[in-house]
């Protein structure tokens, strides 16, 4: 019997967090609303286009996107109603800043708006991500929920209903106690990979995976459907088989929502401390939990050392609002022999780092 030694993922905001407003210079009625992304936002994904916004009807919009070195990298503005959105190229990469530029006219006059944004040097590739807006919820006519989304979602990974997850009583304790192999595992380069979108609650994230790895979805190892990222197939089902005999680098995932606290034990208004508690391996030699922020979201990080198993790693258990009252909970623990752990810890911190929120459509 095994269970899953927790650590949580969190979801990391894939908005572009306002630090300041556009500047917009108008002429009678005509002015700018909001954007996508806002002024001076640093972004979490690479965005697709830059979408605005103004207080009425527009005839057109002229202007450029420039990286910071000056060259365009926009392309074609479509102009419908008060909205415009400037298609952006593939010159736009992570770890780079951009500035907008556009002019728009109608019968009333003309409006120039200026605004920058960054993207993050983690920012991962999801083309069908929602850059956040600053619009008012109560703003007229079309919205932008209603206009700037894209055509089709990020499909989440597989999920599961609560009739597919595992009973306490099918589920397993974590980490075997069988000797850990004694081959050397290859230290992961500190580089991420493909991107891999998963269900936590109500909410989708996004996160890289570590260059060349791959994930593999359970559905009866734990409580809950878990994803296993390893360096292949074979390692992911032989961790799950006898989770101690492998010392390669692992990260597993997990969700869960505050209504299914009762699942461990506990009533639904249990803290981030009572779950770690409850789930932490007794065999475990644990840190203190540390409060965090996961882009942007609250988290307790752990630190652990298992001497039985040889492994060490770190989790996050990380917790955001979901629907009604319910507290999604999403768990991300990385682990590999405890000699190599420290230089895996390096790819488990860029993994936690680039994890966003997929807005819905």
């Amino acid at each position: 019997m095994r269970k899953l030694f927790f650590s949580l993922l969190i979801g990391v905001f894939a908005l572009g967090l306002a630090g300041g407003f556009p500047q917009a210079h108008a002429q009678e009625g005509l002015a700018l609303q909001c954007s996508a992304p806002v002024n001076e936002a640093v972004l979490g994904v690479i965005p697709n286009n830059v979408v605005v916004w103004f207080t009425e009807s527009v005839d057109s919009v002229e202007g450029t996107v420039v990286n910071a070195a000056g060259d365009v990298v926009s392309g074609d503005i479509t102009v419908d109603g008060a909205m415009a959105t400037v298609a952006l190229t593939d010159a736009v990469v992570a770890d780079s800043a951009y500035t907008v530029e556009l002019t728009a006219t109608n019968a009333n006059g003309s409006a120039t708006v200026s605004l920058t944004f960054t993207v993050a040097a983690n920012a991962i590739q999801l083309p069908d991500a929602e850059i956040v807006n600053d619009c008012p919820t109560d703003m007229g006519g079309e919205t932008p929920e209603e206009t700037a989304t894209p055509e089709e979602t990020v499909a989440p990974e597989e999920t599961a209903t609560p009739e597919e997850t595992a009973t306490p009583e099918e589920t397993a304790t974590p980490e075997e106690t069988a000797a850990p192999e004694e081959t050397a595992t290859e230290v992961v380069e500190p580089t991420v990979g493909d991107p891999l979108t998963l269900d936590a609650g109500t909410t989708v994230v996004g996160l890289n995976m570590p260059v060349a790895f791959v994930s593999e979805s359970y559905n009866d190892y734990f409580l809950f459907p878990v994803t296993v990222v390893a360096a292949d197939e074979a390692t992911a089902d032989a961790y799950v088989d006898e989770p101690d005999n492998v010392p390669a680098y692992v990260i597993i995932i997990t969700s869960f929502t505050s209504a299914d606290l009762d699942a461990f034990g506990l009533e639904a208004g249990a803290t981030g401390q009572d779950i770690i508690a409850t789930l932490i391996r007794p065999d475990s030699s644990p840190s203190e939990a540390e409060e965090v922020t996961v882009a942007g979201a609250p988290a307790l990080k752990v630190s652990f050392t298992n001497e039985v198993s040889g492994k060490s790693g770190e989790f996050y258990l990380v917790s955001f609002a979901g629907v009604e009252d319910v507290t999604n909970y999403l768990l991300i623990q990385g682990s590999s022999a405890s000699d190599e752990w420290e230089a895996n810890a390096v790819n488990f911190q860029l993994v936690v780092d680039g994890i966003v929120e997929v807005l819905p459509e």
